[in-house]
């Protein structure tokens, strides 16, 4: 995939994950769509390396 295209899928990502924020979620989604929204916006992963370690999903909330 090249950089213009994956780009723009970072931008749908981030969009949608927006999105999803306007709906009456539990906290912990919400930390996992703001994570999200921040990793598609800068296009880099803003976690730590203890975080990333850590991402396999049974740990959330990661912030």
């Amino acid at each position: 995939m090249d950089e213009k295209t994956m780009s723009e899928a970072l931008d749908a990502v981030h969009d949608v994950a927006v999105g999803l924020l306007k709906h009456d979620t539990p906290e912990e989604v919400r930390e996992g769509l703001q994570l999200i929204i921040s990793i598609a916006r800068y296009k880099f992963d803003v976690r730590t390396k203890d975080e990333v370690a850590r991402s396999d999903g049974s740990n959330w909330p990661i912030v």
